[in-house]
């Protein structure tokens, strides 16, 4: 049954006019091989390399340049080795074609919906601290227009904290949690005069208290990990300076790559 199997494979080869020889010797190689060894299951050893999804482009080919050497600086650090495990296994989705570049699946919402909006329930301590506009404007004076519709409720989000009477007093912050939650860790925060921390430190002020803060969520997105929410929080941060000029102390992860990847960029220039 194998070797009549074969011989069909082997006339299909030919048809397709593969060399005769080439077809013979794959075929004795497959011959030396035990069945029973093809029967077995073949045991994985543990992956701990995360998938680098980009969506394909040839300008991004130097991009396995780039990820090859950085990763040893990488494993240099104990905590980000740690962190990021092995090298990153470059994986390519499919670009937009032309059918979904000229269609849209889907409409888009309209500005009147958009931004966080309260549950009006009697006894939510919430409410009163929720940003219902569609547009909040960072202390460098960059707009930014909110896309979605959001409650107390909303999880997986970067959202941001500011001051009615400081206009530059602008946190941005992420959380896997609901909004409620993480807004009651900075209110409890604030209760206590917690000084270390920036947000309840700026509440803290004289003049200041629970009633300035209001809160907003600027994004929610399908972040499969922390690392994922930290890296749209940097773009936030970025985007609004809130580093140097609002209430955020540090640039989040991005802080420990720096001081280990940025000494050692200048090989970058070579990757073409």
């Amino acid at each position: 049954d194998r070797d009549a199997k074969l011989r069909d494979l082997q006339n299909a080869f030919l048809r397709l006019q593969y060399p005769p020889h080439m077809i013979k010797e794959q075929i004795n190689k497959a011959r030396c091989i035990p069945r029973d060894n093809l029967l077995q299951d073949i045991s994985k050893g543990p992956n701990d390399r995360t998938p680098l999804v980009v969506t394909y482009s040839p300008q991004v080919k130097p991009l396995i340049c780039i990820v090859n050497d950085l990763q040893p600086i990488l494993d240099k650090n104990t905590t980000l080795s740690k962190a990021l495990g092995g090298r990153p296994i470059l994986a390519y989705r499919q670009p937009p074609n032309l059918k979904q570049i000229l269609m849209h699946t889907r409409l888009e919402n309209s500005n009147m919906d958009n931004g966080t909006k309260p549950c009006h329930k009697p006894r939510c301590q919430l409410c009163p601290h929720i940003y219902s506009g569609n547009t909040i404007t960072g202390p460098n004076n960059v707009e930014y227009s909110i896309k979605g519709n959001f409650t107390r409720s909303s999880t997986n989000v970067i959202y941001a904290i500011f001051c009615q009477q400081c206009p530059s007093a602008l946190y941005i912050g992420q959380t896997g949690q609901s909004l409620r939650k993480r807004i009651n860790g900075h209110k409890f925060d604030i209760r206590n005069h917690d000084t270390q921390k920036s947000v309840s430190n700026h509440f803290s002020l004289p003049g200041h208290s629970l009633k300035d803060l209001k809160v907003t969520v600027l994004e929610q997105n399908h972040y499969r990990s922390r690392i994922q929410r930290e890296t749209a929080e940097i773009r936030f941060i970025s985007m609004m300076d809130t580093h140097n000029k609002g209430l955020n102390i540090s640039r989040g992860v991005l802080e420990s790559l720096s001081n280990v990847i940025l000494p050692d960029c200048h090989f970058l220039m070579d990757c073409k």
